[in-house]
């Protein structure tokens, strides 16, 4: 899953990019211009596929995500990767996938 947003009003081609992994991570990518890329935030909590994400509408710094392994998490990506739990983690939100 991914959701893309400019990063910057400056900047018509920086943009952020949300993803979600089968590797059950979700992970935040800044794209500067056609050669710069880099991870810029990986949040490693789900315990299976992550199928969706997106940012938030309201604040740009907040990530939701939704995995099989029925939870539903927000996370601010601001916060340091080794810190890196969820702000609200909606368990069991869904029937989990057989």
């Amino acid at each position: 899953s991914m959701d893309v947003e400019r990063s910057s009003s400056t900047s018509p081609s920086a943009f952020r990019i949300a993803t979600g992994s089968k590797d059950k991570s979700v992970a935040v990518t800044s794209v500067t211009g056609t050669t710069k890329v880099s991870v810029t935030w990986r949040g490693t909590y789900h315990t299976k596929t992550v199928k969706s994400v997106s940012f938030s509408h309201k604040n740009r710094t907040i990530i939701g995500a939704a995995s099989d392994d029925g939870t539903v998490s927000i996370s601010d990506f601001r916060t340091p990767e080794g810190q890196s739990k969820p702000s609200i983690e909606l368990a069991d939100a869904h029937d989990k996938p057989h």
